[in-house]
C-alpha cells in the first residue's frame, strides 16, 4: 500500500473513533441515572404503663434511743449504758431477735450556759454532758408494735423516731407489677394507634423506668402517753413502669373501647347594651 494512502487511512480510523468516543459520552451523560427512593418515615408510638400492687407490711423499722445528761461524762456513759442494755433486754422479752438489734448512733457533747445570757434565779449553769444513744430495731410482728414500744420506754428509753413500715420481700410483688404495667402500656399503644386508624406492630423498644420500693401509702400514728399508743400499719404499694415502643401499620385499628369526645362549647358572651 502506497505510504501515503496508509497514512490517510489510519488517520481516518483515529478520527472514526475519536467520533464514536464522543458520542458515547454524549449519550451516558444524557441518560440520568434513577436515584433511590428515599426511606419510608418510621411509624411509631413510645407509651408508658404503669402497674401497681397495694401489699400490707410485714416488718416495722423504728429508731430508739436514750439521752443521758450529767456535768459527770463518766457517769453519763455509765448511766446511758446500763439503760441500753435494759432497753435491749426489754426487746428481748417482747420477742424481738438480738440479730434484728443494732447500734445506729452514739454521740457525747458538752452543753455551757452562755455567760451574757440572764438565768433564773437559782438554776443551775454548771457545764453538763449530753450523751445521745440510739438503736435501729426490726419488728417483725407489726401488730405488736405498741407493745414492744412501750416496753423500751419503761426501761428507760427517752427518744423514740423513724417507724417505718415495710414489705419484707418485695420481689415477687414487683414482679407482678412490671407484669400490669407492660400490660397498661400495651392497652395505651392500643389505645392511640387506633385513634390514628393505625394498628399495632412488633416491639420496638422496651426501658424499665422502675419504681420498685414498697411506698407507704399511710403513715404510722402514736397515741402516746402511757401503753403503747395506736398504731396503723396502713398499707404499701409496689409499683413499676416501662416504656415500650411500638411499630405502626395502616389499619382501621381498634377503636371500638375509644369513647368519643365531644367539645362542649363555651359559654355564649353577652352583648353590652
Amino acid at each position: 500500500m502506497n505510504p501515503t494512502k496508509k497514512h490517510v487511512f489510519l488517520l481516518g480510523s483515529m478520527a472514526l473513533i475519536l467520533i464514536m468516543g464522543v458520542l458515547a459520552w454524549f449519550g451516558t451523560a444524557g441518560t440520568s441515572v434513577a436515584a433511590a427512593p428515599p426511606p419510608a418515615p418510621s411509624r411509631t408510638v413510645t407509651v408508658i404503663g404503669m402497674g401497681t400492687v397495694p401489699v400490707s407490711p410485714d416488718i416495722a423499722r423504728v429508731h430508739i434511743g436514750v439521752t443521758i445528761v450529767d456535768p459527770d461524762i463518766k457517769k453519763a456513759s455509765t448511766q446511758a449504758q446500763k439503760t441500753m442494755e435494759a432497753v435491749v433486754q426489754a426487746l428481748v422479752q417482747q420477742g424481738v431477735q438480738r440479730k434484728d438489734i443494732q447500734t445506729s448512733g452514739y454521740s457525747i457533747h458538752l452543753e455551757r450556759t452562755p455567760p451574757m445570757v440572764p438565768q433564773p434565779a437559782g438554776r443551775d449553769t454548771t457545764p453538763q454532758y449530753v450523751l445521745n444513744a440510739s438503736l435501729r430495731v426490726i419488728l417483725r410482728h407489726v401488730d405488736q408494735v405498741g407493745d414492744v414500744l412501750a416496753a423500751a420506754i419503761d426501761a428507760g428509753a427517752t427518744d423514740i423516731y423513724g417507724i417505718e413500715y415495710e414489705a419484707e420481700h418485695p420481689d415477687e410483688l414487683l414482679q407482678q407489677a412490671r407484669e400490669l404495667a407492660v400490660q397498661d402500656a400495651r392497652r395505651r399503644a392500643e389505645e392511640l394507634a387506633g385513634l390514628h386508624h393505625m394498628t399495632l406492630g412488633e416491639v420496638v423498644s422496651i426501658t424499665e423506668l422502675g419504681g420498685g420500693a414498697p411506698v407507704s401509702i399511710e403513715k404510722a400514728i402514736w397515741g402516746g402517753g402511757g401503753g403503747g399508743g395506736a398504731f396503723e400499719p396502713g398499707q404499701l404499694t409496689v409499683m413499676d413502669q416501662i416504656q415500650v415502643t411500638y411499630a405502626m401499620k395502616p389499619g382501621r385499628g381498634n377503636i371500638s373501647h375509644v369513647k368519643a369526645v365531644t367539645p362542649t362549647s363555651p359559654p355564649a358572651t353577652p352583648s353590652a347594651t
